[in-house]
């Protein structure tokens, strides 16, 4: 019997004590104005909203980084399908489930994993006050590269406007020569 792709279904909520108008803003600089209301107005219903269902490894891992990266906390099921049980599966339904990182949450599907490869968190901490500072170490991170991101864009932007506005000139310029000695 062949291995069965393991699919997941990816919510996203607020984090505790954040602006969630930076978050809205975050969200229209980002997605369609239409995704964005849809996903405010079921994160309104309700504390958590699903943003991707049945997805495979790599759009779990693209939709987690991405929503992170917008301000959003992002939590991450394994998809639950029910099937025909046959004699084999029941062996391997008791294979353990892989482990969620308390600080990213990222599935890490090695059980026998020490450190989570997104964050690098000790996965063998137990210590809620430590996981705790290292969950805001970690959201402080992300927030610090949205900003550099976003500076960034704000730079480029303005510098493609002033050259945008350089090139005007220019062409006015050599457009009408008298232009210049008026």
């Amino acid at each position: 019997m062949s291995k069965q792709e393991k699919f997941f279904d990816v919510y996203v909520s607020y984090p505790p004590n954040t602006d969630r108008e930076r978050i809205h803003a975050c969200l229209y600089d980002n997605l369609p104005e239409n995704e964005v209301e849809s996903l405010i107005q079921a994160l309104a219903e309700r504390p958590q909203a699903i943003v991707a269902e049945k997805c495979t490894q790599d759009e779990r891992e693209n939709a987690q980084h991405y929503f992170s990266y917008l301000g959003l906390d992002v939590i991450v099921h394994q998809a639950m399908e029910l099937e025909a049980v046959e004699e084999e599966t029941v062996s391997s339904a008791n294979t353990p489930d892989p482990i969620q990182c308390l600080v990213c949450m990222t599935i890490i599907d090695e059980l026998d994993a020490q450190e989570c490869k997104t964050c690098h968190f000790d996965l063998t901490e137990k210590n809620e006050l430590a996981i705790q500072r290292k969950r805001i170490a970690w959201q402080e991170k992300i927030s610090f590269e949205h900003k550099k991101q976003t500076e960034i864009a704000h730079k480029l932007k303005y510098e493609h406007e002033q050259e945008e506005k350089n090139c005007a000139k220019k062409s006015v310029l050599n457009w009408n020569p008298n232009y210049a000695k008026s």
